[in-house]
């Protein structure tokens, strides 16, 4: 699973770049952050509500992986 979730961060920076234009680094992930708002706002709102539970377990840790793979294969 641990494996799986550096994937999900590669996907996600290498999409950021890709959709870059001219942004660089920080620049660039900012401004794909910028047009998927509306996808990383739900993404963030549910990785928070699992926080908010009682400890963290493998079912929680499952869900977060699969919303975190689904905005890094995002296509925007």
């Amino acid at each position: 699973m641990v494996d799986d979730l550096y994937a999900a961060q590669r996907g996600l920076a290498a999409n950021a770049l890709a959709h870059a234009e001219t942004a660089k680094g920080a620049d660039a992930v900012a401004a794909w952050s910028e047009r998927r708002k509306e996808d990383v706002a739900r993404v963030l709102a549910f990785l928070e509500e699992l926080e908010r539970g009682n400890a963290l377990s493998i079912a929680k840790l499952a869900l977060a992986n699969s919303q975190i793979q689904k905005l890094a294969a995002g296509s925007s």
